[in-house]
């Protein structure tokens, strides 16, 4: 079988099952890391794609806040991977990323702070 045929099969089948949505949706997410680049992919987690709208979750307002001027690059860099209209807007709302969520990593651990002997904390 050729590769051009197998290509329309597989077509076919997402089209028959109605799974072509869930795949484009998966395909969103997972790329999310590379749209957003590794230091942004760490801080935030693609949490759903509806209707063309990006949900991603964000550690703080803040940064959420700051990331909206950026969405229509994010709009752009999905555009040139998948092609227009996959995604149309990307929204961001804060709460805590899931420790498993894709290109997150664990914040650099914070020394635990050393005790004093009384005598020389005076």
């Amino acid at each position: 079988m050729s590769e051009n045929r197998a290509g329309e099969l597989l077509g076919q089948l997402l089209k028959r099952y109605k799974l072509e949505a869930g795949l484009r949706r998966g395909r969103v997410l997972a790329l999310w890391p590379e749209i957003a680049g590794e230091m942004l992919a760490r801080l935030t987690e693609p949490l759903k794609l509806e209707r063309g709208e990006l949900l991603v979750l964000v550690e703080n307002a803040a940064l959420a806040h700051q990331l909206t001027y950026q969405r229509e690059e994010f709009v752009r860099r999905y555009a040139s991977r998948l092609g227009e209209g996959v995604v149309t807007n990307v929204r961001f709302v804060t709460g805590r990323p899931r420790e498993d969520a894709p290109g997150r990593q664990d914040p650099p651990s914070r020394p635990e702070p050393v005790a004093l002997p009384l005598e020389l904390a005076r």
